[in-house]
């Protein structure tokens, strides 16, 4: 997770950032057009998906539908999205597992309604995130087009005029699908609990990237909705985050999977990776505890470098890509 540090107090009692390179992009920061001379970059990526058809997912039963076909073909839920009359799945996934998912749902389905590729609606929403993505990094000068690929589904093509810089940096924009959350995980019995706390989808605002002063880490602070406040502030003191949970993670970057000592952390993430791990501070605790965090529902989310903090907001104002694009080449 890319760093939810609003879980600092104000002096910065915090735990340390746990952060690894799991966007991979902070060495390839996109310059700008105004920058040195300008060229042109063609970019390609398959957008992966499959998709049921000529189907009818009535609308009270679509978030239902979209959490148990995730559930049965064990991917995350980010990658199911049910509409009037299509489900898809942003993976590659066979006939015979996807009809079976839908079965356990409301909606029938056979094998000849599943096909390779995403909806027109899924495409609309690639290429405006992969137009803000763009304008938030400098570039003004894209055409995004969606080539048909038959039985292979679609490919987005994007081309760019950019600045004299390595075309790598143009890429890493587009690399990741941006999909930022965090999850509280704390003792629970033998093991750890875990729930998540709020994803894209819960922020009122967010702000610009900034470096705190007093030498603390670069951050993007953020307002959650009322009703995003509401389940944070109750998950974190149902599970004891305010009590002997403050300023008890104890997240070792080291391991692949947090022991059942590592304490009450919150986790951010990105793209299902673990960027950031911090504990709950004093002052954010109490403000929690008197209720004062619903009136003014801020805090920031940290991360070790400027550049992705920088690539963090980036996410966080564009949105997450819809379906992941597969094989970016540059052409």
């Amino acid at each position: 997770m890319t760093g939810l540090a609003g879980c600092a107090d104000d002096q910065g009692n915090g735990d340390s950032p746990a952060d690894t390179d799991a966007d991979g992009d902070d060495q390839n920061e996109p310059a700008t057009n105004s920058e040195a001379g300008t060229k042109t970059v063609r970019l390609r990526g398959e957008l992966l998906g499959t998709k049921a058809t000529g189907i009818s997912v009535p609308a009270s039963e679509r978030t239902a539908v979209e959490r148990t076909v995730a559930g049965e073909l064990g991917i995350g839920e980010f990658d199911v999205r049910a509409h009037e009359s299509a489900v898809e799945v942003y993976a590659d996934v066979a006939a015979e597992p996807f009809v079976a998912a839908l079965d356990t749902t409301s909606v029938a389905a056979d094998a000849d309604d599943i096909e390779s590729g995403v909806t027109a609606t899924t495409r609309e929403r690639t290429q405006k995130v992969i137009t803000n993505r763009l304008r938030q990094a400098g570039f003004e000068q894209e055409t995004i087009e969606f080539v048909d690929e038959g039985n292979a589904g679609h490919a987005a093509v994007v081309e760019v005029v950019q600045a004299e810089t390595d075309p790598e940096a143009v890429r890493s924009l587009l690399a990741n699908r941006g999909i930022v959350t965090a999850v509280a995980s704390y003792p629970s019995g033998n093991e750890r609990g875990e729930t998540r706390l709020f994803t894209h989808e819960d922020f009122a605002s967010v702000g610009e990237a900034r470096i705190r002063g007093g030498g603390m880490a670069p951050h993007v602070p953020v307002t959650l909705t009322r009703e995003s406040a509401e389940r944070f502030t109750d998950v974190l003191v149902e599970q004891g985050f305010t009590t002997e949970g403050l300023n008890a993670c104890e997240f070792d970057a080291s391991k692949d999977d947090p022991p059942v000592d590592d304490g009450w952390c919150i986790y951010t993430t990105l793209d299902d990776d673990i960027v950031y791990a911090a504990g709950l501070g004093p002052s954010l605790g109490q403000s929690i505890e008197s209720g004062e965090f619903l009136d003014n529902p801020q805090f920031i989310l940290t991360t070790a470098t400027m550049q992705r903090a920088r690539r963090l907001e980036q996410y966080l104002r564009s949105g997450p890509l819809p379906a992941p694009l597969d094989g970016i080449t540059i052409e």
